[in-house]
């Protein structure tokens, strides 16, 4: 017997999905403002206590998924966004299977740097395949 008003950890409140041309030169701008549209939307009508900080850091984590799409996904992505218990949840799905890596530590390199910032901002991230590419998912805490 369930119990009742137990949420499921593991089904989100709410769930937004946008999808982008492939190498869609507004994108990753687009991206930001929806993962804007999104957490207001949450804070208004769910009224869900999210810091600025977690503005902050969704919308930087979107930006760099999404900047690593463009530059290396032959064909369109997707972006989807879900508030659940604790977090929120970013997922970048794209058409490019190869997993992405960091690259080594080098105090001289300049830029591709994404994935470590995503990575610092998030509770944790993963990537997996399927058939037509990959998906990558990071958490955002929200305490």
């Amino acid at each position: 017997m369930a119990a009742i008003g137990v949420v499921d950890s593991h089904m989100p409140l709410l769930s937004w999905r946008r999808a982008y041309g492939a190498r869609d030169p507004d994108a990753i701008a687009a991206a930001r403002d929806f993962a804007v549209e999104f957490l207001e939307h949450a804070r208004r009508v769910l009224r869900a206590p999210l810091a600025d900080r977690v503005f902050q850091d969704v919308q930087l984590v979107v930006s760099e998924l999404v900047t690593n799409t463009a530059k290396y996904a032959p064909g369109p992505c997707a972006v989807s966004l879900a508030l659940a218990p604790g977090g929120i949840d970013v997922t970048v799905c794209d058409s490019n299977p190869s997993v992405p890596r960091s690259a080594p530590q080098d105090p001289d390199r300049v830029g591709r740097h994404g994935l470590e910032i995503a990575a610092a901002l998030s509770e944790y991230m993963f990537t997996w395949r399927h058939a037509a590419g990959k998906c990558v998912r990071a958490r955002i805490a929200l305490s």
